[in-house]
């Protein structure tokens, strides 16, 4: 991340995802619904939203995912 940007860089992760066979996790700025649905559009493999569960701030009920 970027100092004071609070939010993944979407372009270059959906880049990355398409132009290698890593497979690639979404991790630091997952804390709602709406990022977790950016980070799959993306084509992530997965996601971490461990920072969001600790510091008590994940919004949605990640369950369907």
């Amino acid at each position: 991340m970027k100092p004071g940007i609070f939010d993944a860089d979407y372009k270059l992760i959906k880049n990355v995802c398409d132009n290698t066979n890593i497979k690639v996790i979404g991790n630091n700025s997952i804390d709602c619904e709406d990022k977790i649905e950016k980070m799959a559009n993306c084509g992530v493999y997965g996601f971490s939203i461990a920072r969001a569960v600790i510091s008590g701030v994940l919004n949605c009920d990640i369950s369907k995912y």
